[in-house]
C-alpha cells in the first residue's frame, strides 16, 4: 500500500491500474528510472538518466533517507517503518532532492543526457 501512496504522490494521479490475475511484484517494491521515453522492457534502463538518479539519491541521503544507490535495484518500503510518518519523510526527502537536482540541471551543473 505504501508503494501506491508513493506512486500517487509522484505522478499526481489518484488511480492505480491493476490487472487481476497478473503478478505485479511485491506490493511494497517499486523502481524509479528517469527517461524521456516510457520503458517497454528492462533493457531500456541502459538509456535512462543515471546521473539524475544518482544525484537525487545523494540528496535524499543528505535528508536522512537511504534509497538504493543503483537505479537497477528496486526500492522497498519496510513494514517495520509502517507506523508513524516514515513514508511522508521519504516522500519529502525525494521531493526536496528532485527540486534541488532539477534546479542544478537547469543551471547546467548536472549533465541531463542519457548515459548510454
Amino acid at each position: 500500500m505504501h508503494a501506491m501512496r508513493i506512486a500517487r504522490a509522484l505522478t499526481g494521479r489518484d488511480r492505480i491500474v491493476k490487472f487481476e490475475g497478473q503478478y505485479h511484484g511485491h506490493p511494497s517494491m517499486f523502481g524509479i528510472m528517469f527517461t524521456d521515453r516510457v520503458p517497454s522492457e528492462y533493457r531500456d534502463w541502459a538509456t535512462t538518466h543515471h546521473e539524475l538518479y544518482e544525484a537525487i539519491a545523494v540528496g535524499m541521503q543528505l535528508r536522512g533517507a537511504m534509497p538504493e544507490p543503483d537505479s537497477r535495484e528496486p526500492w522497498f518500503i519496510c513494514e517495520a517503518h509502517a507506523e508513524g510518518d516514515t513514508v511522508d519523510r521519504v516522500l519529502d526527502a525525494f521531493a526536496w532532492s528532485l527540486d534541488a537536482v532539477l534546479d542544478a540541471r537547469a543551471r547546467g551543473e548536472l549533465d541531463g543526457a542519457d548515459s548510454a
